[in-house]
């Protein structure tokens, strides 16, 4: 696999793109996080956006063995950027060991799941708690156990429309 992760600022709001789009899916990416700070402007200002591809899917290969790729692939990227991220324990922020870090702590990533992927916040979140994120099952919204953050953060005008 291959994946990417752009985020505008600190703050941001966007998802995970699965992408079919092996030559060009990180112009992809960057387009749609473009579109996020236009889209959620109103929420927060900045966008976001994360994107994979699966490099060698199955040939011939059943739709549950393809789907079975597609989910190793998307922990692969999960894995990856947990490995790379700053951590909540107790009052303060933990660095991941082993990475040269050459900005401020930042323990926040936007990993919401986004079309194609939507069925996959639950595994995010499986991701999460499992390496002992401090988002936990709220690592990627839209779970069936993590919190709403378009019911939580949306001004109480802007819910419902799309």
């Amino acid at each position: 696999m291959e994946g990417c992760h752009l985020r505008g600022s600190k703050v941001a709001r966007g998802g995970i793109r699965w992408s079919d789009r092996k030559e060009d899916f990180r112009t992809e990416i960057l387009g749609l996080m473009k579109a996020q700070q236009v889209k959620n402007s109103v929420i927060v200002p900045m966008g976001s956006k994360g994107g994979f591809v699966v490099k060698r899917p199955p040939v011939g290969g059943s739709r549950e063995a393809v789907m079975a790729e597609v989910v190793a692939c998307y922990k692969t990227l999960m894995y990856g950027l947990l490995d790379l991220t700053d951590t909540i324990e107790g009052a303060g922020i933990v660095p991941p060991k082993l990475v040269v870090r050459r900005d401020a702590d930042d323990p926040y990533l936007v990993v919401a799941a986004d079309k194609g992927t939507a069925t996959f916040s639950d595994i995010a979140n499986g991701c999460a708690i499992e390496y002992g994120f401090w988002l936990g099952d709220a690592f990627a919204s839209g779970g069936s156990i993590g919190y709403d953050h378009k019911a939580m953060a949306s001004p109480p005008a802007a819910r419902g429309r799309r």
